[in-house]
């Protein structure tokens, strides 16, 4: 009974070092986030902000509505590969993930772009903001993180996943920060 108590408190310790990872870097995230934010708002103000924001959606929009996310199932059925140590089966998993985020971001970034003239009779974007639509909606297919996601917390590395999160965040912020500084149009 002894021995089962102090695995569940390292276990409880375990996730809770897990849990303060993540959480540290959601805070990181999220603060860089909002000066990025507030760089991107003076670099082309409150009317291109709303223009960015409107571009932006309807790519994202048919992305989460198109896309097909293996997640889960790669953590459930991983899970299962990994306590009974079949590393064949496992990378099959990993393998069939990997090809439906691709095929699902494919899908998405197509369907998106084939409607999004459709769409702009009702969206009235100036042949500018339409371009930018355009080439927004080109890197819908880009948007393959589910498995990599899915693939870290499988295999409990929070560490990395909190690294790359932050080091995305840092690279937008300098990024703003480049724009802002060059005073950069609304096109870059």
């Amino acid at each position: 009974m002894k021995i089962h108590l102090q695995n569940l408190v390292e276990s409880f310790e375990g996730v809770l070092r897990h849990i303060g990872i993540v959480l540290s870097a959601n805070v990181i995230v999220a603060i860089l986030g909002l000066f990025s934010l507030v760089l991107l708002t003076q670099s082309v103000g409150a009317v291109g902000l709303g223009l960015l924001a409107l571009v932006e959606a309807y790519p994202r929009t048919i992305d989460q509505v198109f896309r097909f996310e293996p997640s889960q199932a790669l953590i459930r059925y991983g899970t299962r590969a990994m306590e009974r140590d079949d590393g064949e089966n496992l990378r099959k998993l990993i393998k069939w993930a990997t090809v439906m985020d691709v095929v699902g971001a494919a899908a998405a970034a197509l369907i998106a772009l084939l409607t999004l003239k459709l769409a702009n009779t009702w969206l009235k974007l100036s042949p500018d903001a339409f371009y930018m639509a355009q080439l927004f909606t080109v890197t819908v297919f880009t948007y393959i993180s589910a498995t990599p996601v899915a693939i870290f917390r499988l295999l409990s590395k929070f560490g990395i996943y909190a690294n790359v999160i932050v080091l995305s965040a840092v690279v937008k912020f300098a990024s703003m920060a480049v724009l802002w500084w060059i005073e950069a149009s609304l096109m870059t």
